[in-house]
């Protein structure tokens, strides 16, 4: 869990892309259309650095009870964490999917992690090349 949270800001920063975003060909720009700054990086990760956050004291919370002791198996574990508060989680979930549906309604298409981060997704389209019909 804790490459994750370096992964994706150091690979944004450094490449402008993770490996995803270099398979689907698109790439993390600032409004100059250059490599983002690291901090750009940084509020970019923000919102996904909140849900891991979130999820991770949910999870904190689990093993510190007592019944945690007891449990044998998954299913044990899957009635833990129900009884456990969501709320925090769910909140998170619901900004990140604010976020990225926002793109829909957005003249320039960002996220409102973008916006915060003045960076854009960009799509880089394929050089031509030259096709040979026979």
């Amino acid at each position: 869990a804790l490459a994750w949270f370096i992964y994706k800001p150091v690979m944004e920063w450094k490449y402008g892309a993770t490996l995803g975003k270099m398979v689907a060909r698109i790439r993390v720009v600032n409004y100059s259309l250059e490599l983002p700054s690291f901090n750009q990086t940084m509020m970019r990760f923000v919102p996904y650095f909140a849900i891991g956050l979130s999820g991770l004291l949910l999870n904190y919370n689990m093993f510190c009870l007592e019944d945690f002791k007891n449990a044998k198996t998954l299913e044990d574990i899957s009635n833990l964490q129900q009884q456990l508060p969501s709320e925090g989680v769910l909140i998170c979930y619901l900004f990140y999917c604010y976020s990225v549906t926002k793109i829909f309604f957005d003249a320039k298409k960002q996220a409102f992690h973008d916006r915060i981060s003045q960076t854009y997704c960009i799509v880089i389209k394929r050089k031509n090349k030259t096709q040979h019909f026979q």
